[in-house]
């Protein structure tokens, strides 16, 4: 049981990998035409959603760390995080559900909704088990 949670855990930050990879492709090309069709509030979009991927990141980690579980610092560490994630996820939406136009996605905020309601179970399944 134990060794399912931890391949899982490993699948959601190979995931955040792939989001940080595509949050800094976006980020520099929205940065170099910043001028051009309201690319700074996608930018800023971008921006939030980075800080959200590499803050998981940090967490999934000490929980890979860990062999599926926090413990000590690391426990503290991610609830801490937690509430800082928390804040920006509600950032993060109410800025898809008002630029949603903008970002040539028709179901941005419920894909976003969804994809951190998953991590944050994970995150908090994880964090409990101690």
């Amino acid at each position: 049981m134990q060794m399912h949670k931890t391949v899982s855990f490993r699948g959601f930050r190979s995931e955040l990998h792939n989001d940080d990879d595509e949050c800094t492709r976006l980020k520099k090309i929205f940065y170099d035409n910043m001028d051009i069709n309201n690319n700074f509030k996608k930018l800023m979009v971008i921006t939030v959603k980075h800080k959200i991927v590499l803050d998981f990141m940090t967490i999934f980690n000490a929980i890979i760390r860990g062999k599926g579980r926090l413990e000590g610092e690391d426990k503290l560490m991610a609830l801490n995080l937690m509430k800082r994630i928390t804040q920006r996820v509600k950032i993060q939406l109410t800025q898809m559900k008002k630029l949603a136009h903008l970002m040539n996605r028709e179901y941005t905020y419920q894909d976003n909704e969804n994809y951190y309601k998953k991590l944050m179970k994970a995150i908090y399944s994880a964090i409990l088990l101690c």
